[in-house]
């Protein structure tokens, strides 16, 4: 679409790669530890699908995107030796996949999700931001999140604007219905 110019690859010095396909609340918390790790030197290439670059391709601490389709890469054991492969061209990789949907979030089937509340409270009961933190290896504490937030084109803030004209109050947009079947609210109607 215009947007991207192809180019042969050349590693560029400290070369991170950050592997997180998801939605774009991914992206957010993806979002979150970027400035810390773009103040820390690096070079930053986000692994994702396209869809993604409506949350990222504004972002001015991501360098560069590697971009994939939905399920372009097959989840069944391909995906591991596809990752090995993509690691041998980074200094560091960042790999968030399941980082909260497999260690936080329990799905039916899987084992966690038969376990007593309690229980699940106990070792599940982390913030997705912190989580996402730690992982990068990037503060976590009060006031580290600064990053987590969508970045604006000015054509999108001036639409914004537009769109606000004559509303007595903030605008809010509820959107309960992820991207997965466990990420809908169960009490709100659905079209």
């Amino acid at each position: 679409d215009g947007r991207f110019v192809c180019s042969p690859w050349r590693k560029p010095d400290k070369a991170l790669l950050i592997i997180r396909y998801g939605g774009f609340g991914d992206m957010i918390w993806l979002s979150s530890a970027l400035p810390h790790l773009k103040r820390a030197g690096w070079h930053i290439t986000v692994n994702t699908s396209g869809v993604n670059l409506e949350v990222l391709e504004h972002n001015p601490a991501i360098d560069d995107f590697w971009l994939q389709d939905r399920d372009q890469v097959p989840n069944d054991g391909n995906l591991e030796d596809y990752w090995k492969r993509l690691s041998e061209r980074y200094d560091r990789v960042i790999n968030l996949s399941e980082s909260v949907e497999g260690a936080l979030v329990t799905l039916a089937g899987r084992p966690d999700d038969a376990w007593p509340d309690d229980m699940r409270r106990e070792a599940l009961n982390v913030n997705y931001l912190e989580q996402t933190h730690r992982i990068c290896d990037v503060p976590s504490g009060p006031g580290d999140f600064e990053g987590a937030r969508f970045i604006a084109t000015e054509d999108e803030i001036e639409w914004a604007a537009k769109a606000a004209v004559g509303n007595a109050g903030p605008t809010v947009m509820w959107c309960l219905s992820g991207s997965s079947y466990h990420k809908v609210w169960p009490y709100i109607a659905h079209p």
